[in-house]
């Protein structure tokens, strides 16, 4: 494919999977207006609303950026639900379960695939977070969706680019199915009593914030 290198891998310049980026963005921030206003007319209407304004504005990559821009002005914060709870198999034959770092340290989820341009343009970010926050004050969990991916090409792709934490293989996507990921790259951010606190399509610029909360 045009969109890969010859290892299957994203390349760097690939446009049309940056354009699917922006509408998967599109449509996780109309479901963030739609878990914020589960019930009752006024966040019915509200969605409504901008569902109507999405379709007055241009037909392009740039409308998911526009669209998010608008979801932030019209509502802010982020829901405090339960994470929901799993088990997934590391690429290294281990056995990973959310449960266990409950009541220990919060949780950052990374759903990501090895074809996925904008989730090799989060990596340095990512790596950073990693560097800077010791493994017992943040633990994060790079989870593949698996589709697309096979575990032995995940397995590859760690070898020649490398990250360093935990890689979890999704292997038959029910995770990924639980947190509804719509588009990647996705961060959840989980505290320690299990609850999501954030989450978004690139790392939150108040980290800090978060990882303090509730000491």
């Amino acid at each position: 494919m045009d969109d890969q290198d010859s290892e299957g891998f994203c390349r760097d310049d690939d446009p049309g999977g940056r354009t699917l980026f922006h509408q998967s963005r599109r449509i996780m921030a109309m479901n963030r207006i739609a878990n914020r206003h589960p019930a009752g007319k006024a966040g019915a209407l509200m969605l409504l609303v901008l569902v109507l304004m999405l379709g007055t504005m241009a037909a392009d990559a740039h409308a998911g950026y526009d669209f998010e821009q608008l979801v932030r002005l019209v509502g802010s914060g982020q829901n405090v639900y339960q994470a929901p709870a799993f088990e997934l198999p590391d690429i290294e034959g281990g056995l990973v379960k959310l449960a266990e770092f409950q009541g220990r340290r919060p949780v950052l989820l990374y759903f990501w695939a090895t074809w996925c341009p904008a989730c090799k343009a989060a990596r340095p970010d990512l790596i950073k977070v990693r560097e800077r926050v010791r493994e017992e004050d943040l633990a994060i969990l790079a989870i593949n969706v698996g589709s697309g991916d096979s575990l032995e090409k995940v397995k590859r792709y760690q070898q020649s680019h490398p990250l360093p934490m935990k890689v979890l293989y999704d292997n038959n996507g029910r995770v990924t199915e639980s947190y509804a990921v719509q588009g990647i790259p996705l961060f959840v951010l989980i505290d320690r009593e299990g609850k999501v606190l954030y989450r978004d399509h690139q790392l939150p610029d108040n980290l800090s914030k978060y990882l303090t909360a509730g000491k």
